[in-house]
């Protein structure tokens, strides 16, 4: 090939990656639409603000909230699926990120089976 067959090849790349990436804009744009209902009464707290304890959930708070046993709730943990607050010998959770983990269960409609504490 010599240059100017080389250099149409690659304005054609750059048009084609050109028109891919404004494909995907329009796509991130229907994605992000189609997900403000979801968001909407979620905020990303400063992580600056100091927690106040109306904001935060003991498990047993969780255990009632998402109606499965302190087991799951346990094991997401370890899973990195939910993340706690550690005081002193209690675990705490964020209310937001329970209001996740909940609508996130109910949009899924996840069963979870039933087991002992």
């Amino acid at each position: 090939m010599n240059d100017l067959e080389l250099l149409k090849d690659l304005e054609n790349r750059v048009f084609e990656l050109e028109q891919l990436i404004e494909l995907m804009q329009e796509k991130f744009l229907v994605l992000h639409k189609q997900m403000k209902p979801h968001d909407e009464g979620f905020h990303t707290p400063d992580p600056k603000t100091p927690l106040k304890r109306d904001e935060l959930l003991s498990i047993g708070e969780v255990v009632a909230i998402l109606n499965v046993p302190s087991s799951n709730i346990k094991e997401w943990i370890k899973q990195k699926k939910l993340s706690s607050i550690r005081m002193g010998n209690t675990l705490y959770f964020k209310r937001d990120d329970i209001k996740k983990v909940f609508r996130s269960l109910m949009m899924n409609m996840e069963v979870y089976p039933e087991s002992e504490d």
